[in-house]
């Protein structure tokens, strides 16, 4: 499915898009990420939402994080069936992470994952 969408895609360089494609990175990145049933992950910037499908696969719930208003009708397709998954259309910068983490009323951890573009890790990391 997303294939053909990201042949199509024109990244945003002003976002510092970066599509993840590989399936042994993808699969790696969610292994890594150690989440389980009772654990929620915030994803920042799901694109097209490959390693989103990778993380609901091993997450009670993934919250997707995306601020590109154009991958958010690609996103909520892929996920309309997905009852663990929630498509947030804003800014990571700017959303209120303890309104998402409360929201999930998951019992056991947090965890923080995304294919990042540089520019954004030290505003995340110390914000």
């Amino acid at each position: 499915m997303p294939d053909r969408q990201m042949e199509r895609f024109k990244t945003k360089k002003s976002l510092g898009q970066n599509f993840l494609q590989d399936g042994d990175a993808i699969e790696k990145i969610a292994d890594a990420c150690g989440a389980g049933p009772e654990d929620l992950v915030i994803e920042i910037g799901p694109g097209m939402g490959v390693l989103t499908e990778a993380l609901a696969e091993r997450a009670g719930k993934v919250a997707a994080v995306e601020l590109d208003d154009r991958l958010i009708p690609i996103l909520q397709r892929r996920f309309a069936g997905a009852d663990n998954v929630t498509i947030i259309h804003e800014d990571i910068l700017k959303a209120d992470l303890r309104g998402i983490i409360k929201d999930a009323a998951m019992p056991g951890s947090v965890k923080i994952v995304g294919n990042l573009p540089y520019y954004i890790t030290t505003p995340i990391l110390l914000g």
